[in-house]
């Protein structure tokens, strides 16, 4: 504690929203302390002081303001790190809007709010499929409309994201989209295409195993489920670090479609 008032002594802070006054304006000194405040752990206490102190001497680098809301964000302070992030998309919308839609989609479940964010930042890189946050602008249009329930917009914006990719994960949430509008066929069928890529994602043999159940298939059902319960206890799971994936299964679901199977 004592270090801490100490540091907070000898650096200067100004609450967000203040700028550079006349002749302090300072962009050497502002990047020595943000190159400072990078060296910590993210959601250290100094090392919001110090990009409060980089953005004393150079309040217009986007970058900083980002970075800030990272940290706001990291301490559970989601409506401080919004209103920060704004001000990073304010100085440079390019940059940081993607990065403001992913967040809306996996922290706070604003599908429409996602799809704005991604319809304003589409024209301002044209000729480029952007990525927010490492992940393409369709699959995520897609995962805004499958949890809106428009399962066929979905689908064609899943088409789009699998066409550039080739991922599983578009193609395992179009079969999902396609079970949801109850085409078990096609659903069936997209889940057998998943396996060309990846044939260890238990979500995907739990879909197959409802979609031969409904179909009267109940032997190639349960080879399935099992399938399914095997690779799950295994540790193959549809995890992501610190967001709860879209319409993933657990272990209860396993044992409830194995007992409706059975049955």
């Amino acid at each position: 504690m004592y270090i801490f008032k100490l540091l907070m002594a000898v650096i200067p802070v100004v609450s967000f929203g203040q700028g550079a006054g006349k002749g302090e304006m300072d962009q050497k000194k502002a990047f020595m302390f943000y190159e400072q405040a990078e060296v910590y752990k993210q959601g250290a206490i100094i090392q919001l002081a110090l990009y409060d102190s980089a953005i004393k001497y150079d309040p217009y680098n986007p970058d900083f303001y980002f970075k800030k809301s990272i940290w706001y964000k990291k301490s559970g302070k989601f409506i401080q790190s919004f209103e920060i992030l704004d001000k990073a998309i304010e100085l440079s919308p390019s940059e940081h809007l993607g990065y403001r839609a992913w967040s809306k989609l996996y922290f706070l479940r604003d599908f429409e709010g996602c799809l704005e964010d991604i319809n304003i930042l589409d024209p301002l890189t044209p000729n480029f499929i952007d990525y927010p946050w490492g992940e393409n602008m369709f699959y995520l249009k897609g995962l805004c409309y499958m949890e809106l329930n428009n399962f066929n917009k979905a689908i064609d914006h899943f088409n789009i994201a699998h066409r550039e990719d080739n991922d599983i994960y578009s193609l395992h949430y179009k079969g999902v989209c396609f079970y949801m509008l109850g085409e078990i066929e096609k659903s069936l069928q997209t889940f057998i295409s998943c396996l060309e890529i990846y044939n260890k994602l238990p979500d995907t043999f739990y879909y197959m195993a409802s979609c031969h159940q409904i179909l009267g298939n109940k032997a190639k059902a349960i080879q399935e489920v099992d399938h399914c319960n095997q690779l799950y206890n295994s540790g193959y799971r549809f995890t992501l670090p610190f967001i709860q994936p879209f319409k993933t299964i657990y272990q209860s679901d396993i044992d409830a479609l194995k007992k409706i199977i059975q049955n």
